[in-house]
């Protein structure tokens, strides 16, 4: 198994590794799960920020004998909208697993090139 964080940083190097034992590596497909994988997670972490921030704002409200039901209702739709994030980032990072566990293992450096035999494994 290739760790994931190996392949977002190095995918050139799995590419060319992977070559010299006749995989082929679907770069563009990896490339394109690790893109909607940051935008999950900026998209999460953006969402618990805001819910962070009018949680304080409803004490803040509480506190000066406002009305708080419009506040919570919003947070409660923040929490939903968080909740569905969370769901579907961790749905992606275990597809981005399961695609990282079905690679072989990179040949060492000191290992020679041998006949190649090719392998293409699709997503």
């Amino acid at each position: 198994m290739l760790d994931s964080k190996f392949l977002r940083s190095e995918i050139n190097t799995a590419q060319e590794k992977l070559a010299t034992r006749g995989f082929q590596l679907d770069v563009e497909t990896l490339v394109n799960l690790e893109e909607r994988r940051k935008a999950l997670q900026s998209s999460t972490q953006d969402l618990q920020n805001e819910r962070n921030t009018k949680s304080k704002s409803i004490g803040q409200a509480k506190a000066r004998g406002e009305d708080i039901q419009p506040l919570l209702a919003s947070v409660a739709d923040l929490g939903d909208k968080l909740d569905a994030a969370k769901v579907e980032l961790s749905e992606l990072l275990k597809t981005i697993d399961t695609l990282s566990m079905g690679l072989p293992n990179l040949p060492h450096d000191d290992v020679p090139v041998g006949a190649k035999k090719k392998t293409m494994l699709k997503f």
